[in-house]
């Protein structure tokens, strides 16, 4: 069954990494959809990547658990799962100044391609998850962003 969930999330990753190419992040207005929680980007390494907002799903003021899933796109329509790289994020809220949030943990790698870490929503709204995602020293990508609106 695990296999099959696996294999499942694999066709998906590949059916929007098809659909959905952007080789640059672009800002949008209100309002967001649901695929605004799955980004698409070319790293500096030209690996066409995904970066999957999984938690939270419902967020909610105060600290929230952070949990984003990595893809590269390999050969034909393969995809993995990205373990080895090192996240930096900064939450940022576009309508209201751009004003950030405290207590906030980079994600870090648990398990198979998902990097867990927190996010400090301080109030309802517009949320800009703004991503810079590195492999050893190398920044692979800067200002990848994912948004939410609660």
């Amino acid at each position: 069954m695990k296999n099959l969930a696996r294999t499942c999330y694999s066709i998906l990753v590949v059916l929007i990494l098809i659909s959905c190419k952007k080789d640059n992040i672009e800002d949008t207005d209100l309002p967001h959809q649901e695929e605004d929680k799955i980004i698409t980007f070319t790293g500096s390494d030209n690996i066409l990547y995904t970066l999957s907002l999984i938690q939270p799903a419902a967020p909610k003021i105060g600290i929230n658990d952070l949990e984003v899933q990595i893809d590269k796109k390999g050969s034909g329509n393969n995809v993995s799962p990205v373990k080895d790289l090192t996240l930096a994020f900064t939450p940022r809220m576009p309508h209201m100044g751009n004003h950030s949030s405290p207590n906030n943990v980079d994600p870090v790698h648990s398990n198979d391609g998902r990097y867990k870490g927190k996010v400090n929503f301080t109030m309802s709204g517009d949320w800009r998850l703004h991503f810079t995602i590195k492999r050893g020293d190398e920044v692979l990508a800067e200002d990848v962003a994912l948004d939410l609106l609660f």
